[in-house]
């Protein structure tokens, strides 16, 4: 299957599975991550955590957080990937992303950061192909100005694991730090954008 009807197949699958959402005119950003927990004694099964985190605006008037976020799970390498599976995944945590404490800002009441977790634990069959993990959703935050229509995008966030990292319980790089809400003009920037390496 080449790569591009590969594409239409997984937007046709999430466009299906998400007729029933409310329109959601507020995604500011997310993630998918893994984590190998371990493998079964003749290594050929391996516990895997896959932690989805999604970014909202918390003043939108869009939708709030998925109740259940439906993960399209994928085997296959390069543009060939098979369907598997969806999981619906339970909502875990809501919280405010904290906004930097700096004296050149006076943090306007109407605008905050929150996000969701959702995690899936599961044993997998080591193969000699990569998983992939995949979330889709509609919409982007409207105020994002390199965006056209950004109210009517959707988005997809996703995770590959390939054959070494089942073989040897590799987990994926996370980001240390969100970057920050909000940014002062006219003064430098120091973010650590570095992930932690397993």
């Amino acid at each position: 299957m080449s790569n591009f009807k590969f594409r239409i197949l997984l937007f046709c699958f999430f466009s299906l599975s998400f007729l029933n959402d409310s329109n959601a005119a507020h995604i500011v950003g997310g993630e998918v991550v893994y984590e190998c927990l371990g493998m079964n004694v003749d290594s050929t099964q391996i516990q895997l955590k896959v932690t989805l985190t999604i970014y909202r605006d918390k003043f939108t008037t869009g939708a709030g957080f998925d109740n259940n976020a439906r993960l399209g799970i994928f085997r296959g390498s390069g543009s060939n990937w098979t369907y598997l599976d969806t999981r619906s995944l339970p909502f875990t945590t809501d919280e405010d992303v904290p906004i930097i404490d700096d004296p050149c800002i006076d943090t306007p009441s109407n605008i905050a950061v929150e996000k969701a977790s959702y995690t899936l634990v599961e044993w997998f069959p080591v193969i000699n192909q990569s998983y992939q993990f995949v979330y889709q959703r509609c919409c982007r935050n409207g105020s994002i100005f390199n965006i056209q229509d950004p109210g009517s995008t959707g988005v997809a966030y996703s995770v590959e694991v390939s054959p070494e990292s089942q073989m040897t319980c590799n987990s994926s790089p996370q980001f240390k730090q969100f970057p920050p809400v909000f940014i002062c003009a006219g003064i430098d920037l120091f973010f650590d954008h570095s992930a932690d390496v397993d």
